[in-house]
């Protein structure tokens, strides 16, 4: 046997004494359109990310509840960034049990995580395989440019279990997001630059309405006069090392904001090397970011700071409670609903037919503010699109059970199966279908998804943060329970169904009713009576 084999049989058999294996996750197959390409080669290295067990996430969860419930005496008494800490950093006990484990097996851990629970080691697939009974693999799909390294099945040696909630990457597959509309040039339409409040040109159940700044303010209520506290701060993460266009957002402000210096910019945060994407072809998913960014400045001034980032994924839970410890410090997370109506994030139509509906995440995180999408005034109604529906995972949290609870015992759908008891979404939502938006320095017009809500409300939320701070008040901060609390400063949406994009409106799914209802939450927002119910009980 040649030296060099016997060597990879020693580290083999090393690798295998780390002790007993308990599964940690498996699923049968990858996802529909991922094809196995075959092994990773073993001498191949990987950074996994492993997600260690939070010291308290029960009283940080109970601690959220008091500060964030109107009428509680610790209202809107956001924590610290070590009061945070206090709860989600790992024990002692798990600390102590992965670097024992680490040591062990000749592992670097480097923490990447300013509570220290996110720790990662990089090590090559042949040990990862054995230490962890995985089988990375990389899969290939139509939407991805390249491969990406993942296994069906993996587990934790019995000295790890209770102590690592999450392995990054492992068995969670995704895809970038799709828009739900295809792209179309702004010469099919006439665009109105003044109008009346709102200019029939906004309307966008109307086939020529066209949706920009203007329209939203007139729908909304919100005023022109820029937020002008420097402590505000909206943050827009861009995925996938896509960031977005100084230039596009300088056309995007004359044509649509001549009261705003073209000028205007954001401030970039650029992790994991981002760069701006190749703009020879026109892609949805890269256009986004551009969107994002000019609807944030171009509803109000200086508070857009867009972070670029690669992807992340997580085991549901985690994250989740990583929006939890964000919310406690005061900071609002907002999360689009979904594009694909009751069935996924995003339909196709063989799933017309499907009676189950699918939950997605981390709309159905109860810790964040779910948006779902709108369309058109007089009436606004539901998009077809608007993602909803009832978690799998998560239960119903307290500051919904009323409003949900009215919903299911009066307007409870005749067919379709979703979890009754689970956490209901969306809380809220705003218009999501046909937004002008420039990109590559082109204007289009038609561009739709609830992920576009997403600027829209955060805008409004940062004008209403503005007038806080400035009266010596705390931020609004997590916003549920004040959302279900102050119901009447919500538009309630009555109309609409939610299918899906490409099944038609006769398939199973939810309808918007009088109420909260799985397609548009509470409803839609009026600017004024949002400052009302901001100032009230703080």
């Amino acid at each position: 046997m040649p030296f060099f084999r016997f060597l990879s049989v020693v580290a083999l058999v090393a690798y295998v004494s780390a002790g007993l294996l308990v599964l940690h996750h498996r699923r049968s197959s990858a996802p529909d359109g991922f094809t196995n390409e075959g092994p990773v080669s073993p001498d191949v290295q990987l950074t996994m990310q492993f997600a260690l067990t939070s010291k308290n996430i029960s009283g940080l969860h109970d601690t959220l509840m008091a500060i964030s419930t109107p009428g509680n005496s610790a209202f809107r008494r956001w924590l610290s960034k070590d009061e945070v800490k206090s709860f989600v950093e790992p024990s002692a006990e798990s600390l102590s049990a992965f670097h024992t484990f680490a040591s062990k097996n000749g592992l670097v851990v480097e923490s990447n995580s300013a509570h220290g629970d996110w720790v990662s080691v990089t090590m090559v697939a042949g040990q990862i395989n054995a230490l962890f009974g995985a089988q990375f693999a990389r899969f290939s799909h139509r939407a991805l440019d390249q491969p990406i390294t993942r296994t069906l099945s993996i587990s934790l040696p019995q000295e790890l279990v209770g102590h690592v909630e999450a392995i990054l990457p492992s068995t969670s597959f995704s895809l970038p997001r799709q828009s739900t509309d295809p792209l179309a040039s702004v010469g099919k339409r006439t665009l109105v630059d003044k109008r009346p409040h709102p200019a029939a040109s906004c309307n966008t159940s109307d086939p020529t309405g066209v949706l920009t700044p203007l329209c939203i303010q007139d729908i909304y209520g919100i005023p022109s006069t820029p937020a002008c506290n420097k402590d505000n701060r909206l943050l827009i993460p861009v995925f996938n090392s896509k960031v977005p266009e100084r230039d596009s957002l300088a056309s995007f402000l004359t044509q649509f904001r001549p009261d705003m210096s073209p000028n205007t910019t954001f401030n970039l945060i650029q992790i994991n090397n981002a760069t701006n994407p190749n703009l020879t072809t026109i892609d949805p998913d890269v256009l986004e970011p551009d969107l994002d960014v000019q609807y944030t400045i171009g509803s109000e001034a200086d508070v857009g700071e867009p972070i670029a980032r690669q992807e992340i994924s997580a085991k549901p839970k985690k994250l989740c409670n990583t929006f939890a410890s964000l919310s406690a410090r005061g900071i609002s997370v907002l999360f689009a609903s979904g594009d694909g109506g009751v069935r996924g994030v995003h339909d196709n139509p063989t799933q017309c037919n499907q009676t189950t509906f699918i939950p997605v995440f981390p709309s159905s995180c109860p810790w964040v503010i779910t948006i779902g999408g709108t369309q058109g005034f007089s009436p606004e109604v539901a998009t077809n699109f608007t993602g909803g529906g009832f978690s799998n995972l998560f239960p119903q949290p307290a500051y919904q059970k009323s409003a949900v609870n009215h919903y299911l015992k009066h307007h409870l759908p005749t067919s379709g199966t979703f979890n009754k008891t689970g956490r209901a979404y969306p809380d809220i939502a705003v218009q999501a279908s046909d937004l002008a938006v420039f990109f590559a320095n082109r204007l289009f017009t038609n561009g739709a998804g609830t992920s576009y809500s997403g600027p829209i409300l955060g805008s409004m939320i940062a004008l209403v943060n503005d007038r806080l701070l400035a009266a010596g008040k705390k931020p609004l901060g997590f916003l549920n329970p004040w959302l279900y609390h102050h119901q009447a400063a919500w538009t309630d949406i009555t109309a609409g169904r939610n299918p899906g994009f490409t099944c038609p409106m006769s398939a199973v799914a939810f309808d918007a009713v009088e109420g909260w209802d799985p397609l548009t939450g509470l409803g839609t927002p009026m600017f004024d009576k949002l400052v009302q119910a901001a100032f009230e009980n703080c």
